[in-house]
């Protein structure tokens, strides 16, 4: 029988419906999200060269955060709306690089407000 070994360092949580996080103009909803870093679905309109720069989390409340330093670290295709289609949707992982610490409490704020139940 194979172990799972947990190699995570932060805690994930699970977002309440309407909080997104993306690239713009690739934006989708969270699936997960920790301080180290999020997951999340979104429809794939446009590949953009200058992704890095636009990074935001956000939610249908009104709450942003961007300009949060982070990497990609996995990108993959889910799903084809046809084999016709231009539009796909994909999972991203993005790391956050060193956040600050107003960055950490804002983040964890974020978190703590649109957390689900």
């Amino acid at each position: 029988m194979e172990q799972f070994i947990e190699r995570r360092k932060h805690r994930r949580y699970t977002l309440r419906q309407g909080v997104f996080a993306g690239f713009r103009p690739n934006m989708g909803e969270i699936v997960d999200i920790s301080i180290g870093g999020v997951l999340f679905h979104y429809l794939e309109f446009t590949k953009s060269a200058h992704e890095k720069n636009d990074f935001i989390v956000c939610s249908e409340d009104g709450c942003c955060l961007d300009n949060f330093p982070c990497r990609i670290i996995s990108d993959k295709l889910l799903a084809s709306e046809s084999s016709l289609s231009q539009i796909v949707t994909r999972q991203r992982r993005v790391m956050f690089d060193l956040l600050t610490k107003e960055q950490q409490d804002l983040l964890l704020d974020f978190i703590d407000t649109h957390r689900a139940n």
